[in-house]
């Protein structure tokens, strides 16, 4: 990472992976948004729209529908699935071939960070907070 571009994937491109990366995406970095159809489907037609508080931005995210697949280098990956899914999440990364320096949880719930760090190692996995709400 040299230019100034990050590149980044967000796992989980719900209410708030969307808008992480979203506002990423439009302010220039390379991401790619791992999530469901028919979601995935209508970001890669449209492109992403957040609006709110903080004025209105477009992006033009990448999209992928399986985690597994989306392995490619990235200097920071966002995980913002269901704790449910935090595990499976966290064994997939562990198998990648291009395993993410850096994993940032964007979750509720408890244990999360530790489920991340105990597949990926603790020197890789931060917690942080989400203070906004999303549809």
């Amino acid at each position: 990472m040299t230019s100034g571009r990050v590149r980044i994937v967000v796992a989980g491109a719900g209410a708030v992976g969307s808008v992480v990366g979203g506002l990423l995406s439009a302010h220039g970095h390379d991401v790619l948004l791992v999530g469901r159809d028919p979601n995935m489907a209508a970001i890669a037609r449209d492109g992403l729209r957040v609006t709110g508080l903080f004025g209105e931005h477009r992006g033009r995210p990448r999209v992928a529908t399986d985690l597994a697949h989306a392995d490619e280098p990235a200097d920071v990956v966002f995980v913002s699935v269901k704790s449910h899914a935090t595990e499976h999440v966290a064994a997939t990364l562990a198998r990648w071939r291009n395993v993410p320096p850096l994993v940032v949880s964007l979750q509720n719930g408890l244990g999360n960070v530790e489920t991340l760090a105990a597949a990926l190692g603790g020197e890789r996995v931060l917690g942080a907070g989400v203070i906004f709400g999303a549809l």
